[in-house]
């Protein structure tokens, strides 16, 4: 059986009539395409396995590129809560045009072994060292890195109290 290179139609990274790759095959004569239509151009190679040309920033802007997998951005949201154990509580001030303090703790979440900082809805709280709350994911808007939120009500953090 006789073998000849191969005009293909090639699968490329970016949509037609962008950038084309480049990508031969040896196939036998009688499995020669008979003629490619006029949407994809024929392109012809003597080398072999060129998965796909360099993109240019235009092009990696406009177009993702398929062949990269998408990475894992917040693996700490599996649950909708973890219980954890404070650590210490802190006191945050809010960024402008906002004034007062925000009371939050910084928690040891042991299921996702992270340390994190939680905030503390509500008007006041008895919190301390090795005390266990629930925090649940959630931002506080003026208050710049807290992606967590104690839930009231559960372990040894109190509902709020009634004004008198």
């Amino acid at each position: 059986m006789m073998l000849r290179t191969v005009v293909q139609r090639c699968a490329s990274v970016v949509p037609p009539n962008r950038t084309y790759a480049l990508c031969s095959a040896a196939a036998p004569v009688s499995s020669l395409p008979a003629r490619a239509p006029a949407s994809q151009p024929l392109v012809v190679s003597n080398t072999v396995n060129i998965q796909h040309r360099f993109m240019t920033i235009n092009q990696k802007l406009k177009f993702k590129d398929p062949l990269k997998q998408p990475k894992m951005r917040d693996e700490d949201k599996k649950k909708p809560q973890y219980k954890g154990v404070v650590i210490k509580p802190l006191i945050i001030n809010p960024k402008k045009p906002n004034s007062g303090n925000r009371k939050a703790v910084r928690v040891r979440l042991p299921a996702i072994n992270k340390e994190v900082i939680a905030y503390i809805p509500g008007i006041g709280h008895s919190l301390a060292e090795h005390q266990i709350v629930l925090v649940q994911h959630g931002k506080v808007p003026d208050c710049p890195g807290i992606r967590f939120i104690c839930i009231r009500g559960k372990h040894d953090l109190k509902h709020v109290e009634k004004k008198k």
